[in-house]
């Protein structure tokens, strides 16, 4: 897809100033002399029909759909990739004569993420936390591309948690309720443990979905889709107890490549962009 001169990009959420897609995809654009731009746009799942419609009109090519848009997006969607679909979510969006096409990028960017690790995590338990959109992409890519044994969904509501295992047919799951002491024994047990919740993000980052104390240990691998900051307390409090950690910057990283791919047809510099993006994360802690 070749978007006209014209055409912009935007990220629908809410709240939304904490994301750092319009400053990664601009320096992508301007890097490959691509004459397009890309807006944040805060808006409510009850706004989207509206706010959908009046973006296309003014021309956007395409959206990016972030927190708490992921599901609630897919009823205005002419079309949507089978990946997207057998999760349940999509966070990207092609705009194509007038018809809105939905795709789901964090599925491609859990699995690069996660690649290094795959010998250490096949087979094994995994505490995933939350039921959002992007915790379905998550358990998707974990159970079609990893393999993974019993996944423990931490989530707030019960109800919603059995729903998310009925929908995604996970093989071996179960359901925590957030505050059951349990969680932090599935913790301990688990390969692998993915924060898929806002916890720890921006303007919250002192603050974590697990305790410190005695949750993680060595040879445990810890990965928190929250990149800004890039290190939460959550990968904090990991690191201390000597778990390897995977930082949410990658996941953002690898995601938007694959946006930007669909988009323009080109590939994103993943190298210089990943320089660029671990640069303007330092500043913003130095600053």
């Amino acid at each position: 897809m070749q978007p006209s001169e014209q055409g912009f990009f935007a990220i629908l959420g809410h709240p939304v100033s904490h994301s750092l897609s319009p400053f990664l995809h601009g320096k992508a654009f301007e890097l490959l002399g691509l004459p397009y731009r890309y807006v944040a746009v805060d808006v409510e799942p009850s706004e989207l029909p509206r706010k959908v419609a009046e973006l296309v009109r003014e021309g956007c090519l395409g959206f990016n759909v972030t927190l708490p848009n992921k599901e609630s997006i897919i009823p205005l969607l002419s079309e949507v990739d089978d990946t997207a679909r057998a999760i349940g979510a999509v966070n990207t969006l092609i705009v194509r004569s007038g018809r809105l096409v939905g795709y789901n990028t964090d599925c491609d960017g859990v699995r690069v993420s996660l690649q290094p690790f795959r010998a250490r995590i096949e087979k094994q338990e995994v505490l995933l936390l939350g039921a959002g959109g992007a915790a379905r992409a998550v358990a998707y890519a974990l159970q079609a591309s990893y393999s993974v044994g019993m996944i423990h969904i931490a989530v707030r509501s019960v109800d919603r948690g059995r729903r998310f295992i009925s929908s995604l047919n996970l093989h071996r799951s179960d359901v925590l309720e957030m505050g059951d002491p349990k969680i932090s024994a599935a913790a301990a047990s688990s390969a692998l443990v993915v924060n898929a919740t806002p916890v720890g993000m921006i303007p919250h980052a002192g603050e974590s979905p697990l305790p410190a104390g005695g949750t993680f240990r060595r040879g445990q691998i810890v990965f928190d889709l929250i990149y800004r900051p890039p290190e939460t307390r959550l990968i904090r409090d990991a690191r201390l107890a000597g778990a390897e950690v995977v930082t949410g910057v990658t996941m953002f990283l690898h995601q938007a490549a694959k946006a930007f791919q669909l988009w323009t047809g080109k590939e994103m510099p993943l190298t210089e962009m990943g320089k660029v993006l671990e640069q303007k994360l330092t500043d913003e802690r130095h600053g």
